[in-house]
């Protein structure tokens, strides 16, 4: 018995070593075809990590079937499953950074409109990001200040959305500035923002292995008209707007998910109060998730009745976006 446990145990080793194979690969940017180096790579099956060499080339021993990690400041993560044997070339695409919208129409003099939190776990997905002065949300308040400063805050009545691109260079400098792609202004608003955006080159370049790299971003300014007819009379909640926020505050009921989690923000509902006063067709606008979301409109649902709006003293259906506050304080 002993002995064929034994040569059991040897048949499995010598089987397990057998399917173990010696791998190399070259990571190369999907756009230029040029090598990508100091990538870091990890793997589950116990090996330890390794850093692509100045050829973008990795050398690995794999089973089988095997996943790996490869993480690079510029790529982002990427994960990749291989059965019996890895390509000779991965190649990998430039991940932008998102640093979200600012919108007119909910933004406020706190920009409560912007979720930070999920635009930091973004950035600082490497341990040394490229970051602007010392803290992400100073760039938005000197956005938001150059802004005011051309009274582009008075412009609620017009309709526009600019979506813009930028690379933080090797040397902190902005460049390869996009407003919707392209480089060239079309109007007085445009060059202002391609000014004011140039003037705040307060960054520090993304490193990746003690190198600094460049690092691709892209956010919205936009303005988008919710259109309401002048001459309605807004719904309004029964008992009043203290009483309707009674109400959310003594039903809501914090996620346990959000809770453990420490999520806290605003979930933005859009909904309508139809001509019976009631709380219809709710949808999350801008969310913050762990259950936050969900719990927001089923409150909101079973929210008391409120006065319908009125137009030419007929109640009407009227949609409204309100925000629902989740604290742990």
């Amino acid at each position: 018995m002993m002995r064929t446990f034994l040569f059991l145990f040897i048949l499995l080793t010598f089987s397990s070593f057998s399917q173990t194979k010696k791998q190399k690969v070259q990571l190369i940017d999907a756009e230029t075809n040029t090598p990508i180096a100091d990538a870091l790579i990890q793997f589950t099956n116990g090996n330890k990590p390794i850093i692509s060499d100045e050829s973008g080339n990795i050398t690995f021993l794999m089973a089988s079937y095997d996943f790996i990690f490869i993480s690079h400041v510029q790529y982002g993560t990427n994960t990749f499953s291989f059965e019996s044997k890895a390509p000779a070339q991965i190649k990998l695409n430039k991940k932008p950074v998102n640093l979200g919208s600012f919108d007119f129409n909910l933004i406020d003099e706190k920009m409560d409109s912007l979720d930070f939190q999920s635009i930091w776990n973004e950035i600082s997905e490497f341990e040394n990001p490229a970051i602007y002065k010392d803290d992400i949300t100073q760039f938005y308040y000197d956005i938001n200040n150059g802004l005011k400063r051309k009274n582009y805050l008075g412009k609620l009545n017009d309709d526009f959305s600019y979506l813009i691109s930028f690379t933080v260079s090797q040397d902190g400098n902005i460049e390869n500035l996009l407003i919707n792609g392209k480089n060239n202004p079309k109007n007085d608003d445009e060059r202002y923002l391609i000014e004011l955006l140039s003037s705040l080159s307060y960054w520090s370049p993304a490193t990746q292995n003690d190198k600094k790299y460049s690092r691709n971003f892209s956010f919205k300014i936009e303005n988008k008209i919710r259109k309401q007819e002048e001459d309605i009379i807004k719904p309004y909640p029964q008992g009043g707007i203290n009483d309707f926020y009674k109400y959310v505050s003594e039903n809501i009921v914090y996620p346990p998910a959000a809770r453990r989690m420490g999520i806290t923000g605003k979930v933005y509902v859009n909904f309508q109060i139809d001509t019976n006063g009631r709380s219809v067709n709710h949808k999350v606008v801008r969310g913050i998730g762990a259950g936050c979301d969900e719990e927001a409109i089923r409150v909101l649902r079973k929210s008391p009745y409120w006065i319908p709006g009125i137009k030419e003293g007929k109640p009407v259906k009227v949609d409204i976006t309100i925000p629902l506050v989740f604290s742990l304080n």
